[in-house]
């Protein structure tokens, strides 16, 4: 069985999570509760976003578990995708404590899922 993503949101604002789906991107536009209350053609996908999705990467799923291993106390406040100068794939993921307060941020790199704390 998988560990569970520990999600503790900070405000009442929606997640929003953008996604390949065959040739297009996709947003999908989640609340506090996991309920998707809106999904959409993503306008500002390009062929960029598409070579990213083709490269091979490590899901955004295991780079938060990833964190989560390295800090298992740890809440899931933001993850996101990105890429460096030299077109390097990571995923930024933050954590913060039960209190609320910061914990910890991560660099997960993208193809390789080696794990470095930032800061």
């Amino acid at each position: 069985m998988a560990a569970p993503i520990l999600w503790k949101p900070t405000t009442s604002a929606p997640w929003e999570v953008k996604v390949v789906e065959g040739n297009e991107g996709r947003v999908y536009v989640i609340d506090q509760s996991g309920n998707v209350v809106r999904n959409e053609i993503d306008d500002d996908f390009d062929e960029d976003d598409k070579h990213v999705a083709d490269a091979g990467i490590i899901s955004l799923a295991d780079a938060v578990k990833a964190a989560l291993a390295e800090r298992p106390d740890g809440y899931l406040i933001s993850a996101d995708f990105d890429d460096d100068d030299d077109n390097k794939f990571y995923f930024e993921v933050e954590l913060e404590n039960e209190a609320g307060g910061d914990l910890a941020e991560f660099d997960i790199d993208a193809e390789s899922g080696a794990v470095t704390v930032e800061g």
